[in-house]
């Protein structure tokens, strides 16, 4: 395989896999909900490097980040507890031997 042929094979895969999305997209694309929150306008601006975007919330979404958020501290909060009772329990049976 030459560098041409890698490049050829490359650049087609890329043509057809961007045709597919774009068909995808004129159609137009449900969001679905994730963790329970409903995305909707949802904008995406495409940058060199890095794409921005926004999303139009109502009071029921910050209401399910905060719970989604919640969540998540209180499984870190019982992750850290776990962890030191395992350094407890290692030094405990560290210092009996």
């Amino acid at each position: 395989m030459t560098g041409a042929s890698l490049q050829a094979e490359l650049q087609k895969v890329t043509t057809t896999n961007v045709a597919i999305l774009n068909a995808l997209l004129a159609k137009g694309i449900v969001i679905p909900s994730l963790f329970g929150i409903q995305i909707t306008g949802l904008d995406l601006t495409c940058h060199q490097g890095y794409v921005a975007g926004g999303i139009n919330v109502t009071p029921a979404t910050w209401e399910g980040i905060a719970d989604l958020m919640i969540a998540a501290a209180d499984e870190l909060r019982y992750i850290r507890r776990l962890n030191r009772i395992a350094e407890i329990n290692a030094d405990y049976y560290a210092a009996r031997q």
